[in-house]
């Protein structure tokens, strides 16, 4: 069941009220949030990428195109994207709402070693909006770097302004 009361973990209150209430004994292993988009991105041992709705809490979308375990998921705002990466190396970007693209597979690569080709699990996944590149820490401990901006343009994706920059206005 749901806690019905908040606690307080280490000066932060924990809401009583639940993102995942789908599945069945799905664990959730990783998670990521963005505020100016106000979504949730979880991924469960069973494979299964959801996109939420978190001031609603409900979900909006799942994914379930990896197969293998889903290391790392990460949002690339202010761009409306989210990514999740794999055991085996492959790494899916996912258009969000508002996105005309919204709750599709926009993208998807799979992370090698060099020279021989090999693939790489990708284990952790990070973005930067400042130059648009998407950051893979992977299996054989390389960081690698992917430039985003020019497959963003060729989908019509573009940035959007962040609850901050409209309260500025």
């Amino acid at each position: 069941g749901v806690n019905k009361k908040p606690t307080v973990v280490k000066g932060f209150i924990t809401p009583p009220t639940s993102l995942e209430p789908v599945g069945i004994g799905r664990d959730v292993t990783c998670l990521a949030l963005s505020k100016d988009l106000s979504i949730v991105v979880s991924a469960t041992i069973a494979r299964i990428v959801r996109v939420w709705e978190f001031e609603e809490t409900s979900m909006e979308v799942q994914f379930k195109f990896h197969q293998a375990e889903v290391t790392d998921v990460c949002i690339l705002a202010p761009y409306p994207v989210a990514a999740s990466c794999d055991s085996n190396g492959w790494v899916y970007l996912y258009a969000v709402r508002p996105s005309v693209l919204k709750n599709h597979c926009i993208y998807k690569f799979q992370n090698v070693t060099m020279p021989i080709n090999k693939p790489c699990g990708v284990f952790s996944i990070t973005f930067s909006p400042t130059n648009c590149y998407l950051f893979t820490g992977d299996e054989s401990g390389d960081v690698k770097v992917w430039p985003l901006a020019e497959l963003f343009e060729q989908l019509g994706i573009k940035a959007l302004e962040t609850k901050e920059a409209r309260a500025k206005r």
